[in-house]
């Protein structure tokens, strides 16, 4: 299967910045498995949120249950579980609900976790 020219992808990091989660170089230091979306997808954040871990946990676990994935690919990227193929109609009303669900907020006391929502645009090549 080629791959979709746009995923979405809801998901949770200790990383500070979003970003990090997707730099290919952070994928090796920290020894992920699968290989790194980010050889295939360039980036951009959509909303992130500071949360504990336990909601960061149970934030993607949400997500997974109401939001079953519908493609499938050979190559095991890291993150491609919570990625969506949704048309971007989709993923507005999406980041409707993560406002709704998850609305602004001082970041809790000790959190060291974020949950994040970002758009994945396949690279040119």
């Amino acid at each position: 299967m080629n791959l979709p020219k746009r995923l979405y992808k809801f998901g949770r990091t200790a990383c500070a910045d979003v970003l990090d989660r997707f730099d290919i170089d952070v994928h090796y230091q920290r020894n992920w498995r699968g290989v790194p979306l980010a050889e295939k997808y360039d980036t951009r954040v959509l909303w992130s949120r500071w949360v504990t871990k336990q909601e960061a946990v149970d934030a993607e676990k949400w997500f997974k249950d109401s939001y079953p994935k519908s493609f499938f690919t050979q190559t095991q990227y890291n993150g491609i579980t919570e990625c969506r193929d949704w048309k971007p109609k989709q993923s507005f009303a999406f980041l409707d609900i993560l406002k709704e669900k998850f609305p602004d907020r001082e970041p809790p006391k000790g959190a060291k976790h974020k949950i994040y929502y970002v758009m994945l645009t396949l690279k040119q090549i």
